[in-house]
């Protein structure tokens, strides 16, 4: 059995056809667990449209309160009955109809009690579904661990995790404290089990003005969002505080890689630190546009 966690918020445009890719999974046991966040439009009444449709697949889990991105999934990822597997799940995407099929055959190949993340290959479309790009995730096993801290390799729909990895984000109280979904279940996982990486695409990534994040969003869009949120917004200081915290809390971290990750987390003043940090001599992004960019934020930071 693999659970569907699915967070909706003011989704009415989009959901219908979300549902629908879920709804049409093949090969596989599934469940769809929805919580809503609080949303004004329609999406509550579509949702339980769909639940009286589909009472078998489709279960809306109470949300008691707005909880925003990203601890409305840390809640429902803790309020989800035991399963094999969870797949975390955006409002407004298309799956291919056998993702869950090829998720459930690779994490069966691992043994029981590893934590495990199945991670696959999408296409990144406009808020028409037009392809504008194919998302090709690197191994992430192979990549330097300091290379997984600043640049999110792969979005949270894009991931299925296993049960023992499930056990490991939830014991780390993930809630309240600003830590996404797919970065942490990345970082996570690359130390504690395997990271399995399917390079099919199995799905269509929608691309529009009222999603989350910003990746694949085109170059105006990414320079506007970097010079809002990064340079004059929190986000950068947000994602040193959470590499900080992951530095300090988890127990698989070697002490080596310790002191490499509160290096680059910027949060000593010394000024020699703050200097090894800023000519580290190794690449941290893929692109040299990415690079330039993050060695900016480390000198005003």
């Amino acid at each position: 059995m693999i659970h569907v966690l699915l967070c909706t918020y003011n989704g009415e445009r989009y959901l219908p056809a979300q549902l629908n890719s879920l709804l049409e999974q093949t090969g596989v046991e599934f469940q769809i667990l929805i919580r809503d966040d609080g949303s004004s439009d329609k999406t509550p009444e579509i949702l339980r449209e769909y639940q009286t449709r589909h009472p078998d697949k489709v279960r809306i889990v109470p949300g008691r309160k707005h909880l925003g991105y990203p601890d409305c999934f840390w809640a429902l990822l803790r309020e989800s009955p035991k399963a094999d597997a969870y797949a975390f799940c955006d409002q407004d995407d298309i799956w291919d109809r056998e993702k869950l099929s090829h998720a459930q055959a690779a994490l069966k190949e691992v043994p029981a009690g590893i934590p495990a993340l199945w991670i696959h290959d999408y296409n990144v479309c406009d808020s028409s579904l037009r392809k504008k790009s194919v998302h090709t995730c690197p191994d992430l096993m192979a990549l330097p661990p300091e290379k997984l801290l600043f640049y999110n390799q792969a979005e949270g729909f894009s991931m299925v995790l296993n049960e023992a990895l499930r056990q490991i984000l939830l014991g780390k109280s993930p809630e309240g404290k600003n830590l996404p979904h797919d970065e942490l279940s990345i970082w996570t996982c690359a130390f504690h089990g395997r990271i399995l990486q399917d390079h099919k695409i199995l799905a269509s990534y929608r691309r529009h003005e009222d999603t989350v994040t910003s990746t694949g969003s085109g170059t105006a869009g990414m320079i506007r969002s970097y010079l809002s949120k990064e340079i004059s917004g929190p986000a950068f200081e947000e994602k040193c505080t959470r590499i900080a915290l992951f530095a300090d809390t988890d127990s698989a971290i070697s002490p080596e890689e310790r002191k490499t990750f509160l290096l680059l987390s910027g949060k000593s003043n010394a000024t020699l630190l703050r200097l090894r940090r800023l000519f580290y001599p190794h690449r941290l992004k893929p692109t040299i546009g990415g690079e330039t960019a993050l060695r900016v934020l480390f000198l005003l930071h």
